[in-house]
């Protein structure tokens, strides 16, 4: 249906069929054990007290093209960090929102057709999205203020898609570019603490600066446009 659901504890499924429809969908934690769990076509908003946010162990997934918002708790020292599992689920948009002194950590690859936006807000310092060494594969825009990439991020869209790292100091580990189409701008600065591979598709410096420690290899279209490469 079209109308709001909103749950004050943790929305967990353990079997038969859930269809969030059109309307937004506000919750605690999120687990999915079993059954098929069809997402809002508009927000799906998990604002939980801590621990694992999004947890899918098995079932069905389905983002039904809608997003995924991740409140992180505003939480301080000694406590424990959220974290992020969705398993083989495939989600459309993500979105990291919340001050929170640890940040969020992967708990397991993530892949999204969609965008992925982190808006997490710094605490004295720390409080980052954390890849913890897992996969991150987005086939639409990525944006984030703050962002520990330790592991491999693949742009893998088949149109434009832009990088924009935001105001920070936020880095990827290992950065792949692996595009059927179109061309991954430049919206800012980016530093790359390990390897660059462009596999397939191109990438438009646009004036910005790229910073390559690792590894620079270019399988793909040459040339990068006017700006700056560091390695």
């Amino acid at each position: 249906g079209a109308g709001n659901l909103t749950i004050a504890g943790t929305l967990s499924e353990i079997g038969g069929t859930f269809n969030g429809g059109s309307g937004n969908i506000v919750s605690g934690n999120f687990a999915l054990g079993s059954g098929t769990f069809v997402s809002s076509s508009g927000n799906f908003q998990l604002s939980p007290p801590g621990g694992n946010l999004f947890n899918v162990t098995g079932g069905t997934f389905s983002h039904n093209n809608g997003t995924v918002i991740l409140n992180t708790p505003g939480l301080y020292l000694n406590s424990p960090i959220p974290s992020f599992s969705p398993g083989g689920a495939v989600l459309n948009n993500l979105s990291v929102t919340g001050q929170n002194y640890y940040g969020l950590n992967f708990a397991s690859p993530v892949t999204l057709v969609g965008n992925f936006t982190n808006l997490l807000q710094q605490q004295s310092g720390n409080g980052q999205v954390y890849q913890q060494g897992y996969t991150m594969t987005v086939g639409g825009n990525f944006f984030s203020n703050f962002y520990g990439g330790n592991g491999t991020t693949i742009l893998n869209g088949i149109g434009a898609q832009t990088v924009n790292m935001g105001a920070s100091a936020g880095t990827f580990g290992n950065l792949t570019v692996n595009k059927s189409g179109g061309t991954v701008s430049l919206a800012g600065n980016v530093i790359v603490n390990g390897n660059l591979l462009i596999q397939a598709g191109s990438i438009n410096l646009a004036g910005k600066t790229l910073s390559v420690a690792g590894n620079f290899t270019n399988n793909a279209t040459p040339g990068l446009g006017a700006g700056t490469v560091n390695l």
